[in-house]
């Protein structure tokens, strides 16, 4: 046992354990288990072993090495990817601290979070999605529509199986984004048009929902819908839709909830949000609602004016 470990221990001190080390026992212990997050978690820890070092100690790890790291770090991705590796990091931290009970540098790094843009409020009208629809390859007319029906993610269309949907009890069990190791659940009823879209999918007792067929003398089978980034983007530029991503259907559906009266609280429900501030980015209001919530506040007022009038 090193000699400075062992006059910590006679002095009562709480031990420090190198960067390399916490984050495998951050990765074993944790970050492993994030369903949907785990990829990005090693992705930002590579870079944070990279630039503050593999033996550097917790305790060691200064405000200067991180400046010096997000200084790189900004000229090879986005600011928030960026914020998402620095919250990475003091994740980690406070778990060496808190749970393992190491010591680890007082850092602040509320200073370091960088300014991030403002989320996209990228969503279509009713007839631009029909219009989108029509345009789109075959196999890619019900993702599409199942996207608009439910507000769910990209991932939960293509990874949807038939073991999912429950046609007796009329509901759909998802497994979606979360921090919570081993992911959340989210169960949505079958309203009718649901069911008739994946009624229209041929149901089977197993595998993925989503299919592309092929022509019989191609002699291929049926393959699970996975990827479509070139066939969406050709759908939207038929459609005339610009700067619309297949992520701004759930947009689109989480607006067109709003706009319809749907309870924020209830929209946030659907799509699965912890946070109902997410929720908030989603939803949109279109003109014609803001034209009407001011007209309603401009006739109040001439009411007003008039009534005082006839008083004095």
């Amino acid at each position: 046992m090193r000699t400075d470990t062992l006059m910590q221990m006679h002095l009562g001190i709480k031990q420090s354990i190198s960067l390399n080390e916490a984050l495998g026992r951050y990765w074993l212990e944790y970050a492993q288990f994030l369903k949907s997050g785990n990829k990005a978690i090693k992705y930002h820890c590579e870079h944070i072993l990279n630039y503050i070092g593999r033996g550097t100690m917790l305790i060691d790890i200064s405000d200067d090495m991180i400046s010096r790291m997000k200084a790189t770090l900004r000229t090879k991705m986005g600011d928030s990817t960026v914020n998402r590796v620095l919250s990475t990091l003091r994740k980690l931290l406070n778990k060496a601290r808190h749970e393992w009970d190491y010591s680890v540098a007082d850092l602040s790094f509320k200073k370091h979070m960088l300014i991030e843009p403002e989320a996209r409020t990228r969503w279509i009208t009713t007839k631009e999605a029909d219009l989108l629809i029509e345009k789109a390859a075959q196999h890619l007319k019900a993702p599409l529509r199942f996207a608009l029906l439910t507000g769910v993610r990209l991932t939960n269309i293509t990874n949807l199986k038939w073991e999912d949907i429950d046609f007796y009890s009329g509901v759909i069990r998802f497994s979606i984004k979360s921090n919570i190791p081993g992911g959340k659940s989210l169960e949505l009823p079958m309203v009718k048009e649901l069911r008739d879209l994946l009624m229209q999918q041929k149901p089977q007792t197993s595998g993925y929902v989503f299919l592309r067929y092929f022509s019989e003398k191609s002699g291929r089978k049926p393959e699970p819908v996975k990827k479509f980034r070139r066939s969406f983007k050709h759908a939207c530029k038929e459609a005339g839709i610009t700067n619309f991503r297949f992520h701004d259907l759930r947009h689109t559906a989480a607006s067109w909830m709003i706009q319809k009266g749907v309870p924020i609280d209830l929209v946030q429900d659907l799509l699965g949000h912890t946070q109902i501030e997410t929720t908030k980015k989603y939803a949109h209001r279109d003109n014609a609602e803001k034209r009407t919530a001011l007209e309603t506040l401009a006739t109040s007022q001439i009411r007003h004016t008039k009534q005082k009038r006839r008083l004095a």
